[in-house]
């Protein structure tokens, strides 16, 4: 189990990276099983006429003869006969207990943590006010060293999951899980992965217990918490929390997960990070993260709930414009999606309807809309759901309904703003199949923006139509296509190429003043001819290229002191 972290050789391998390997991840359900099994086999009452305490002050004298368990015992035994005596000697009883939590007596620790335990258990409403206590004894044994023993880690978590497990009905009864979540904050984010891991794990379960208003007010604790100091540690603390309040720490997921995002994604949360500079980043980092995991470790059948949840939050809020929070949404659907190549998601037909009204809503009217605060940000979170659709259906080989997005995803290379280029430069890293399916409305695009944007066009057409030659069956990717139908590219690169002609025509006859290249007119050239023979006629292409090279010829003959004011 964790006996593995202690067992590496490699000193540049941290133990959070030997524990949260796949193998380690395997071990870490392993022992959120133990924790049950081990529950399971505690007596649910005492011995007659005797306490929780004392019985387990027996059976760990018949198996640890460590001289600090030995001396408690000894000077204890006395006060923990009935539950009227360890009412009467609570304090005396706590305090030995806690004072011998320390590394030196290590060989104490397990049973010292099961003693504490077994107190909790005798005395479960009072025992709440030796909290802070405990958790300052925690963090001083894993300062101490503790937190590079496995063993004791696990002892400790284990102790952990009883008094949460016996306390947590006086907790939640009396509304005190925020009170326990602001008590535990230097156990919750410790600065030690694995630990915030076990912590995460344990202290779950009183958020999953908790009622409506508890789990509410936990939630924006916890995220309180993390947007007051965005650090790092607390992030991957606030995360690994409410993953496992969604997830649930033991074998099974927890049964209503829905009712845990329905509170992670309220107005409440996101207006925790908005009164914050930087704030809503923050909420919007932990809450990916979470999700993220989550899609990491579900199967995609369960996962439905999480995908069913975003759309309908998507579809609220682009009906009532709520840009912002639309925004928001998308950026975790795609960020969920993409877990996997995609293959989380088990149905992409509803993700396919999400994007045809999120197309017809803002990318199909967006001349009218153009304007309105936040729309260049929900433009482009569409277009990378796009991008992110495409990826998924292309992962589940599925190209049958790529082919069907053609005419429905038509409007989003009309669009002609900034947002259209980084979608095109996207797409080309995409398979070359998806290129081809989409070669007219890719072809489409770049000869209405090359006119604007002629080096970024130039630049994506040579990447297009070499990704495309790569492949034989879909080299001859303009077959079929009507004669003229992008005039404005092959004018662009007939003009280029006229353009040099005569720039190189001048130098050589030496006809006149001319004005400087620059040296990106000559990378723009150079591209524009490796362009030429995918998109020119056949016919005409050699002699026009062949007119260039003749003119190459005669700029080299001549002194090089002409050539070098070509360019500077």
């Amino acid at each position: 189990m964790l006996a593995r972290l202690s067992r590496s050789t490699n000193p540049r391998v941290s133990m959070a990276a030997v524990l949260f390997s796949r193998h380690s991840r395997r071990e870490l359900k392993k022992l959120k099983l133990m924790f049950i099994q081990v529950l399971i086999k505690f007596k649910s009452v005492p011995s007659e006429g005797s306490t929780f305490l004392r019985d387990c002050l027996i059976e760990f004298r018949e198996l640890n003869t460590a001289e600090d368990f030995i001396s408690f015992y000894e000077e204890m035994m006395p006060f923990v006969q009935t539950l009227p005596l360890v009412i009467l000697h609570k304090e005396t009883i706590f305090s030995q207990l806690i004072s011998r939590l320390q590394m030196k007596a290590r060989l104490s620790v397990e049973a010292i943590l099961r003693l504490i335990a077994a107190l909790c258990r005798d005395l479960p409403d009072d025992f709440v006010s030796f909290l802070p206590r405990i958790v300052d004894s925690l963090v001083s044994l894993l300062k101490s060293g503790a937190d590079r023993e496995p063993d004791i880690i696990e002892q400790i978590f284990v102790a952990w999951s009883y008094i949460l497990m016996y306390l947590q009905k006086s907790l939640l009864e009396n509304n005190r899980l925020v009170d326990v979540l602001k008590l535990t904050v230097k156990l919750r984010y410790y600065p030690k992965e694995y630990v915030q891991e076990f912590m995460a794990a344990t202290t779950s379960l009183l958020l999953r217990n908790a009622s409506e208003g508890q789990l509410r007010k936990g939630i924006a604790r916890v995220m309180l918490e993390v947007v007051k100091k965005p650090l790092p540690v607390k992030k991957y603390g606030a995360s690994a929390l409410l993953y496992f309040v969604m997830r649930g720490t033991m074998s099974m997921p927890y049964s209503r997960p829905d009712r845990v995002l329905q509170q992670l994604t309220s107005k409440r949360i996101f207006s925790i990070g908005d009164e914050c500079d930087q704030g809503s980043n923050t909420v919007d980092e932990v809450l990916t993260t979470t999700l993220q995991r989550l899609c990491e470790e579900l199967e995609p059948k369960e996962l439905d709930f999480l995908w069913n949840s975003l759309y309908k939050k998507i579809d609220y809020n682009a009906l009532n414009d709520h840009l912002p929070c639309l925004s928001r949404f998308l950026s975790l659907l795609i960020s969920s999606a993409q877990i996997n190549d995609g293959h989380k998601v088990s149905d992409y037909q509803p993700m396919l309807e999400c994007v045809k009204n999120l197309i017809e809503r803002f990318i199909i009217p967006y001349s009218a809309l153009k304007g309105e605060n936040h729309l260049s940000e929900v433009i482009d979170k569409v277009l990378q759901l796009l991008l992110c659709t495409l990826d998924g259906l292309k992962s589940s080989n599925d190209m049958a309904t790529i082919s069907q997005c053609l005419v429905q995803w038509a409007p989003a290379f009309n669009l002609r703003n900034s947002s259209i280029l980084t979608f095109l430069s996207e797409l080309m890293k995409k398979d070359p199949c998806i290129l081809y399916e989409f070669r007219t409305n890719i072809l489409s695009a770049m000869n209405d923006l090359i006119e604007t944007s002629q080096k970024e066009i130039v630049f994506l057409l040579l990447s297009f139509c070499e990704k495309l030659q790569m492949d034989p069956l879909r080299s001859n990717f303009l077959d079929g296509s009507p004669e003229g139908r992008f005039s404005r590219i092959t004018g662009f690169l007939q003009q280029t190429v006229r353009f040099w002609l005569v720039v190189i025509d001048n130098i050589v006859n030496g006809n006149g003043s001319f004005t400087p290249i620059e040296s990106g007119e000559l990378t723009l050239l150079w591209q524009v001819v490796r362009c030429y023979p995918y998109m020119m006629d056949l016919q005409e292409t050699p002699s026009f290229l062949m007119d260039l090279i003749d003119a190459i010829d005669r700029l080299l003959m001549i002194e090089c002191g002409k050539i070098s004011y070509l360019c500077f």
